[in-house]
């Protein structure tokens, strides 16, 4: 997907709450956040329904030294592609350094 994709897709009514995210040329994690650390990693996927997009929370880990570690028990690949990121703090839950990611698939 091009960068103006992804942006339409954000703009959609349904997807509305990603609108102020960062829309990037899609990246690999591992190389987008080579060198970064953050505590908290939250997931969220490109879902194609009926002719829309929706995008919904996949999952959570950290990545600290160049390492992902699941904080849901669940996999996820390190090379998934970026297309769209937010960082984030949320003293309430803890999270210091948080990121929100947009991904298709791959994840």
């Amino acid at each position: 997907m091009s960068k103006d994709e992804i942006k339409e897709i954000l703009l959609e009514d349904v997807n509305k709450k990603y609108e102020k995210y960062e829309v990037i040329e899609h990246l690999p994690f591992n190389e987008f956040a080579e060198g970064k650390s953050f505590d908290k990693v939250q997931v969220h996927s490109i879902c194609p329904i009926n002719g829309k997009h929706l995008i919904i929370f996949s999952g959570v880990f950290s990545w600290e030294n160049n390492k992902l570690t699941s904080l849901d028990q669940d996999y996820y690949n390190e090379e998934m592609e970026v297309f769209a990121y937010k960082e984030y703090i949320n003293e309430e839950t803890g999270t210091k350094h948080g990121l929100n990611i947009i991904v298709a698939n791959d994840w």
